[in-house]
């Protein structure tokens, strides 16, 4: 079985959305969340039931789950009675992160999601919640290792896109940075009639700097903050979703735009030192379950190697993603050591590895 867990790399991090949601492990199995501490609760009901916008900052250093847990809310919302809702959601997903230009401006930073639109066939959605519904479903049809069911952006009609699409030809949006909010406000009028639209915008862990002092780029967030989020915020009509690294609460513009707009701080959920749930277990034990791999995870892994796992999730400023990459390059050493189980002489060496590269 190990072999199968190494060839496939089932431990490691995975970046497509329906992925990280069929992976995500909710807080309250993950450390032990109940009702209201559950801060994917917090973040869902308010988008469910709150009269909009509604503004968050989605708190977590890097590799800590900030995109898993927003995509796990929209696919919870997906799974909601219509009844239930004030409006269908309609969810676009700004990726900030590779072009700090379109921060140079809030007209820049505006025509761009304009742009994006027009990109998505003219709807105002990069991701569909059926989608992620689906993949967030304990029971599944599946085919190998891959999901069968999945929705697409063409699998639901949307009324307005057609108007949108004439919007476009006849006026031309977003030709022109001088014009971009009035662009922007018509896309969201016709799109308000009968949607609540989200603006998620992620990707932004490129502004923290890979260095020794792990500092951030002041100047990026700085922009993000000023020229985007301040921008969208002040249009009062459109949630937003912000993810963040915790050191941008330093920065003054984040201060004052979160303040000024009342933005709700919410953390993603991390490991507690001290905590009896089993955490790292559980979220290799989901990764094993969506393979279809019938066997109990402490055949496959030794406990000292959880204890170690979490002991460098700790020191390693919470990032699951490097841990999870550290399992499958582990699962990869035992094989090749003609082991079974992964036990720490396969770990051990990647820890000291992944030590040096962080002392240079």
């Amino acid at each position: 079985m190990l072999d199968v867990i190494a060839r496939d790399r089932v431990f490691a991090s995975v970046n497509g959305n329906e992925e990280l949601v069929s992976l995500y492990v909710p807080s309250d199995r993950l450390i032990g969340a109940s009702g209201e501490e559950r801060p994917e609760l917090v973040l869902m009901r308010a988008l469910a039931e709150d009269d909009p916008p509604r503004f968050f900052s989605v708190v977590g250093p890097t590799g800590a789950g900030k995109t898993s847990m927003i995509l796990r809310v929209l696919a919870d919302l997906g799974r909601r009675e219509p009844q239930t809702l004030r409006k269908p959601h309609e969810v676009l997903i700004v990726n900030v992160g590779d072009d700090p230009s379109r921060l140079d401006s809030p007209a820049e930073f505006k025509r761009t999601i304009v742009q994006l639109v027009a990109r998505q066939r003219h709807r105002f959605a990069s991701v569909d919640p059926d989608a992620l519904r689906d993949a967030a479903a304990d029971e599944r049809t599946m085919t190998g290792s891959q999901v069968t069911h999945q929705g697409t952006l063409d699998a639901k009609v949307v009324s307005y896109t057609a108007e949108l699409a004439e919007a476009y030809e006849t006026a031309r949006f977003g030709d022109s940075p001088a014009r971009a909010r009035e662009d922007f406000e018509d896309v969201l009028r016709i799109v308000c009639r009968e949607y609540r639209p989200v603006v998620i915008i992620d990707d932004t862990e490129h502004f923290v700097r890979r260095d020794a002092q792990g500092g951030v780029d002041r100047e990026s967030v700085s922009n993000l903050f000023h020229h985007g989020v301040r921008a969208l915020a002040d249009l009062g009509s459109v949630d937003l979703v912000v993810a963040i690294h915790p050191k941008y609460r330093d920065v003054e513009a984040v201060q004052e735009v979160t303040a000024r707009f009342g933005f709700t701080e919410v953390s993603v959920p991390t490991l507690r030192p001290a905590s009896d749930s089993p955490g790292l277990a559980e979220i290799l034990s989901r990764r094993l379950a969506r393979r279809d791999l019938e066997i109990e995870l402490g055949r496959v892994v030794s406990d000292r190697v959880l204890s170690q796992l979490e002991a460098q999730y700790f020191a390693n400023a919470h990032d699951f993603r490097a841990v999870l990459d550290l399992a499958a390059d582990a699962a990869s050493a035992a094989v090749a050591d003609g082991s079974s189980r992964v036990e720490p002489r396969h770990l051990q060496p990647l820890l000291d590895q992944a030590a040096d590269v962080a002392a240079y």
